[in-house]
Parts: C-alpha cells; structure tokens; sequence
C-alpha cells in the first residue's frame, strides 16, 4: 500500500545548508555526554544507551525548526513499515474518513481495542519505537495474565499545517470505525503520549462540550449516556499547556529530553488558527477554561491512567491534571516516575533497551485489570 499523505516540506538550499551545517556537531556533543554521564544530572541513572538516545534527541529537536524536522522524520507510514520490517508483521491497514488510517500493531481485533494516538507536538510523525512499545506491551500482556490479548490500531492523523479540529475529526472517525467493527465502547481504550494524549483530551472535551464550528464536528461517538462509557484512556506524558510556561518547564529545563523552548514554539504554531474562546479544547486547565470542563467525564471513559517523568517539563502541568480528574472521577491512577523525562517509557524502547520500565508494566497490568469486566 502506497503513502497517500502529503508529501514532506522540500527544504530550500539555504535550509538544507543550515540543517546540515548544525548537525555536524552531533557525534562530538553525543560523545561529550556520553563521557561525562555520571558527573550529569541529566544523566543520573540512565543506562549508555539512554544517554545515547537522549543527547541524539535533545540535540536534533534544539536545532531543527518544524520544516526540517518533518522533512528529517518522514511520514508515519514510512515509520509504520520500518517497524513492519522489523518485525516481520504483515500491514494491516484500514482508510477512514478525512484522510485518516488506522495502522494495525499485529492483527486487527474486535474483542479488546486500543486506540493509540502517538505524540510529536503535532508536528512530528509516527516513531517505529512507538510501534515497538504497543507490540512489547501485547507481548507483556499476553505472557504474564494469562494469554490475555488486545489490538492496537495506530490513528495516522494530519501534522502541521493542517489545523485543529482537523486531528479531532480523524480520531473521532476511527473510534466510530472501530464501533461499527463490532467493538463494544467498553472493551476500547484510548492511549496517547504527548501531543497524542492531548488529542485525546480533545475528544473528551468536545463529548462534554460539543463544537459547532463546521458540519464535519458533529456528534461525538463518545456517549454521555452513562451506560456505555468506554474501558478507559491512557494518557503518557499529557501536552496540557501548550505555552509550556507552568513552574516544572523552568525547574527540568536542562534536564528533559525536549527543551521547552522548542516544545512551546510548537505549541504556538499549533495555537496560531485557533481562537481565543476554542482554547480549553486543546489547553484544558488554561485560566480560560472553567473549573467544571472535564465534569462528566466519568460517563464517558471508565478509568483512567496517567504518567509523567520526574525530570520533565510537563510535570506539574500532568500533576495537576490528575488532581483535577480526581475531583469528578472515581478511577483515576496516576504513577510520576523519578528521574524520568518526558514519555520516558516509550523512549526506553526506542533506546533498545533490554528490560520494561515499570511504568511499561504498570501500563500493562492496568489494561489487564480491564479485562473480563462486564459490558453494558
């Protein structure tokens, strides 16, 4: 199957200078930190291998603008297909509407879903590592309670420039999709890391707060009918503010793998378009949003579950987060892993490295205690 997705930016001469000229630096400053890792905070209790990856990361992210990065990333699909490779899996994918895809992790299922909504500041694509966390969680899950499964779908959405509500429609068409595959709204998860979790977010707020902006956002397939609330939303490393100013941004500034500074110029790229009074639906705990917003999400989502890394940015932000469920939801967990940065567990995976984080695991035995609990 052919990518259909718009093509990558094509980067003038003058950009593939500048883009050239400041990465050549890379394996110098990789090595530098690789040297003196345990003299670092940033480094404190990373294996060799995070700290690879983690000075890679930093050090690309610092110095790419949204064109470059994009043109350097590729596209989700080509993420999906080296994976597929990797793997040995065959591609299992399923064209929605607005120009959307679901991308299978293994074979697709009706039984148990997860909808998985990767992060990227809604810039980025798809990662294959994230590819690979789904496959080990399935694997995690399926060895360790008792030959459990669940599918993953990946959702392909639209990156910048394509604008909100853009990326909302497409996750609403694939949770309609996989209903009208025959999954029951209990036995389907939404999962998100990052700009991922925001847009689940997103979801939520329109169920409780419908748009009508245009006819394409309509009627949300999450039901406020209080008998069919779906089995539950993961939320990694949540985007809540996107101006990225909250009091953790300045205290883990040197030590979380994105800078603020470049997560914040996504975030304002991505707030550009939207208008003022649009803003508690990609920012849900603004001053600008009410502190009733998310009052009713226990109709709509069963449990759940949160995680954040001691050492990033959004930690604060993420805390307060949970703070605020608690308050109007009876089932929310919410696990801060210390010394950890953003989406530390799906960056372990991309790091190679050997074992699961516990939060892996906790994210595991979590979807497992969905299991077997009755529909409605």
């Amino acid at each position: 199957m052919q990518d259909t997705v718009p093509s990558l930016p094509k980067l003038s001469v003058w950009e593939r200078c500048v883009l050239t000229l400041s990465l050549i630096p890379l394996p110098l400053v990789v090595l530098c930190n690789f040297l003196t890792s345990p003299l670092s905070p940033r480094n404190k209790g990373k294996t060799n291998a995070r700290v690879v990856f983690d000075s890679t990361a930093r050090y690309v992210l610092a110095r790419c603008d949204i064109r470059q990065l994009q043109h350097v990333s590729g596209t989700t699909y080509a993420a999906y297909t080296s994976w597929l490779k990797q793997s040995k899996a065959p591609a299992v994918v399923e064209k929605l509407d607005n120009g959307a895809r679901l991308l299978w992790v293994g074979a697709k299922r009706t039984d148990r879903v997860v909808i998985y909504c990767h992060g990227g500041g809604f810039v980025g694509p798809l990662s294959d590592f994230q590819c690979a966390f789904w496959a080990r969680v399935q694997e995690q899950l399926f060895s360790k309670h008792n030959g459990q499964f669940i599918g993953v779908a990946v959702l392909e959405y639209s990156l910048w420039p394509a604008a909100f509500p853009s990326q909302l429609t497409q996750l609403m068409a694939a949770v309609s999709h996989v209903f009208a595959s025959g999954v029951h709204p209990s036995n389907l998860y939404l999962a998100g890391d990052s700009a991922g979790a925001n847009l689940i977010l997103q979801l939520v707020s329109h169920s409780l707060h419908p748009l009508t902006i245009s006819p394409s956002v309509s009627t949300s397939p999450l039901s406020l009918d209080d008998s069919h609330p779906i089995g539950g939303i993961i939320l990694v490393s949540p985007w809540i503010s996107l101006t990225c100013d909250g009091g953790s941004f300045k205290a883990n500034s040197d030590l979380d793998i994105i800078p603020a500074w470049r997560l914040a110029s996504w975030g304002t790229a991505y707030l550009a378009p939207i208008s003022p009074s649009q803003h508690p639906y990609v920012q849900v705990l603004t001053p600008a949003s009410p502190e009733t917003w998310l009052s009713g999400i226990q109709n709509l989502v069963q449990r759940v579950f949160i995680t954040a890394g001691g050492n990033e940015g959004l930690r604060d932000d993420v805390v307060h987060l949970s703070e605020t469920l608690k308050k109007v939801h009876k089932d929310v967990r919410i696990e801060v892993q210390p010394g950890a940065v953003h989406a530390d567990p799906i960056f372990d995976v991309a790091a190679k490295s050997k074992g699961l984080s516990y939060v892996t695991g906790m994210i595991t035995d979590w979807l497992a205690e969905g299991n077997g609990r009755p529909g409605f």
